[in-house]
């Protein structure tokens, strides 16, 4: 497959290999050049972790408080002599 890069510096994905790719628009890639080959760029895209969201999801529940911190014991410090 072939694409052209226009005057802005963008490439555009084929609309095949996107489909075949699942690839939506606004995720994000990594791209580099291949040492051994200059006419060669890679393009990776970036995987989002898998609880990547999970804070945003949990701080909109809307029983309030079921996040707070547990109280924490704390232990009187002990003197270690080496």
């Amino acid at each position: 497959m072939k694409t052209v890069l226009d005057i802005k510096g963008q490439l555009t994905i084929p609309k095949k290999l996107r489909d075949l790719r699942k690839l939506r628009a606004g995720e994000r890639f990594d791209v580099a050049l291949d040492e051994d080959d200059p006419d060669l760029i890679l393009v990776r895209r970036q995987r989002r972790s898998a609880n990547a969201g999970l804070l945003d999801h949990l701080l909109a529940c809307p029983v309030k408080g079921c996040l707070e911190q547990p109280p924490r014991r704390v232990e009187p410090t002990r003197r270690v002599e080496l």
